[in-house]
């Protein structure tokens, strides 16, 4: 399935799922900030509303990569630790997931 057409379809449930948990969803590029320098864009991001700032966002509860061929998303693990992301969803083409 194409990345865009699993993320946005992904994104659809999970938005109705963190917004009953009064998170913000954003399946837009949306940045995760160490500093003004230091970013990673993720698929999607489910965050606390206190955790937006004007440049983006400085922590989340969940983070979801849609994972293509040679593509990051596991060298940006470490990344989101350290930021205080909580958890870290990787899907994978073929639909299969880990947390």
């Amino acid at each position: 399935m194409c990345h865009n057409l699993l993320n946005s379809g992904l994104f659809r449930v999970l938005v109705i799922l963190a917004e009953r948990r009064g998170l913000v969803g954003s399946s837009e590029a949306t940045g995760v900030f160490a500093a003004e320098d230091e970013w990673r864009v993720s698929d999607q991001v489910h965050c606390r509303p206190d955790d937006l700032i004007d440049a983006g966002i400085t922590s989340a509860e969940l983070v979801v990569e849609v994972r293509s061929k040679g593509d990051d998303s596991y060298a940006k693990l470490p990344f989101y630790a350290a930021q205080g992301v909580t958890e870290v969803l990787i899907v994978h083409e073929d639909r299969r997931v880990e947390l």
